[in-house]
C-alpha cells in the first residue's frame, strides 16, 4: 500500500479531480483524499502475449484514474496538437485519411512510417513529470497524485512506464510526445501521430530521410527513446504499398 501527503493549499487541477470524484458518488474517496489520508494498492499484473503486462486495478484506484483521466484531458487537449489523433475526443484513426487526402492535393508523395520502441514501458517518469509541469503547467499537487499512481509496481531504480490497463494510458502518451509534434510544427511538416505511431508526408526521398533522422535524434536526446526499426519505413505513395493504422494504402 502507498500513502500519499497532499498539501492543504490545493491548487484548481487537485479540486477540479476532487469535484470530478464528487460528482461520481465518491465524496468518501475525495475526503480521503483531500486530507492525505488515502492508501493505495498497487495493481495485479497480468502476463500478456509479447512479454508485456496488462495491470488490473482496484475499484478504488480505478475510480481515481478515471477522475484524473477527466480532469486533465481537459487541459492537456487544449495545449495538444490537432495532428495528434489517438484517444482523443472528436478524433480517430479514420482521422488519417484526411491527412492522406491533403497530402495527395500538396504533391507529397512520400511518406515516412514509424513508431516508438516499447513507447508505454518507455516513459520516463522524471521526464514525464518536467512536461507535465512545463508544456501543461500541471500544479505540484496534482502531478504527484498522478505519478503516485503511476509508481504502483513500477521499476523502482528508474521509475517508468505506464502499465497497458491504466486509463491515463493514452492521454500521458500523448502529453510525453508532445515537444515532438511541435519540433514537427516548426519544421513546417504535415504529419499525423497516433499516439506513438506516425507518419510524415514529404515532397523527396531526401527529405524523408533527414526527417526520419531528426526523429531518432530528438527521441534519444530528450525522451530516452527510440525508433522501432522493424516498423519504419520510407515509401513512395504511388510506388509502393503501406499500412498505418490498419489501413493499406496503395
Amino acid at each position: 500500500m502507498l500513502k500519499i501527503k497532499i498539501v492543504k493549499s490545493h491548487s484548481g487541477i487537485f479540486r477540479a479531480i476532487l469535484e470530478e470524484l464528487k460528482r461520481r458518488d465518491q465524496s468518501a474517496i475525495a475526503d480521503l483524499l483531500s486530507a492525505g489520508m488515502i492508501s493505495f494498492a498497487p495493481p495485479e499484473l497480468m502476463p500478456k502475449r509479447h512479454g508485456r503486462s496488462f495491470a488490473v486495478y482496484g475499484e478504488r484506484e480505478r475510480v481515481i484514474l478515471s477522475a484524473c483521466y477527466q480532469t486533465l484531458s481537459q487541459v492537456a487537449n487544449k495545449k495538444l496538437s490537432g495532428n495528434c489523433i489517438g484517444g482523443r475526443k472528436g478524433f480517430s484513426r479514420h482521422s488519417f485519411l484526411d491527412f492522406l487526402k491533403t497530402a495527395k492535393e500538396q504533391k507529397l508523395n512520400w511518406v515516412v512510417i514509424t513508431d516508438v520502441k516499447n513507447f508505454f514501458a518507455s516513459i520516463s517518469h522524471e521526464i514525464l513529470q518536467k512536461i507535465l509541469a512545463g508544456r501543461f503547467r500541471i500544479a505540484r499537487d496534482g502531478r504527484r497524485l498522478v505519478m503516485d499512481l503511476l509508481s504502483l509496481r513500477a521499476p523502482t531504480n528508474e521509475p517508468k512506464g505506464v502499465f497497458p490497463g491504466n486509463p491515463l494510458g493514452k492521454l500521458l502518451g500523448n502529453v510525453y510526445l508532445s515537444g515532438l509534434d511541435e519540433l514537427l510544427a516548426k519544421n513546417d511538416l504535415l504529419f499525423t501521430r497516433y499516439v506513438d505511431d506516425i507518419a510524415l508526408f514529404v515532397k523527396t526521398k531526401e527529405q524523408a530521410e533527414r526527417i526520419l533522422g531528426t526523429l531518432k535524434e530528438y527521441l534519444r536526446h530528450n525522451l530516452r527513446m527510440d525508433l522501432a526499426e522493424n516498423k519504419t519505413g520510407i515509401y513512395h505513395r504511388y510506388f509502393n504499398r503501406f499500412e498505418f493504422l490498419g489501413f493499406s494504402v496503395i
